[in-house]
């Protein structure tokens, strides 16, 4: 809508030689008309850079929601592996490691072998313990980095049961 200004001013001279008017004071009026032809376009651009903007949060919104899902199944797959991999170790290879340096270290015992292949048994079983240890931890490593993804604790069973 057109704004409307009304003005009413009153002026006062002083006497100078010379001036035509004498130094007569002089009242004035006048209407000053706003009339908004740009407005529709300053509007316009208004609402322009809003659905922009809006557009901008929903393509990072969608982005972050995607970004999300992806690691969140990429860890669960990987908690699956390492969960699959620990049983390994301690069902099969664990207990076989330990079996060969409780034999090895017996033969020693009963001078069927020699210090070396203890030695070698039992550096084995430790290479197998590091190995098991490291992988459990980059499995506890990765379940706390599920958790912090999806903004929630949850127990052991609830992902999948305890390694």
């Amino acid at each position: 809508m057109p704004d409307f200004d009304l003005g009413v001013s009153y002026r006062q001279r002083n006497r100078i030689a010379g001036d035509p008017v004498r130094g007569s004071d002089f009242f004035s009026a006048g209407v000053t008309v706003n009339v908004p032809l740009w407005a529709y376009w300053r509007q316009n651009r208004h609402l322009q850079e809003r659905k922009a903007e809006r557009l901008a949060t929903r393509h990072h919104y969608e982005a972050v929601r995607n970004q999300t899902h992806f690691e969140s199944k990429d860890l669960y797959g990987r908690l699956k592996r390492q969960r699959q991999q620990l049983r390994l170790y301690q069902s099969r290879l664990l207990p076989q490691v330990r079996a060969t340096y409780q034999s090895s270290q017996t033969a020693y015992e009963a001078e069927q072998t020699d210090f070396f292949s203890t030695l070698e048994a039992l550096k084995g079983q430790f290479e197998m313990e590091l190995a098991y240890y490291e992988l459990k931890s980059a499995y506890e490593t990765d379940r706390a980095r599920l958790q912090w993804v999806l903004g929630q604790n949850f127990s052991r069973t609830k992902l999948e049961g305890q390694p």
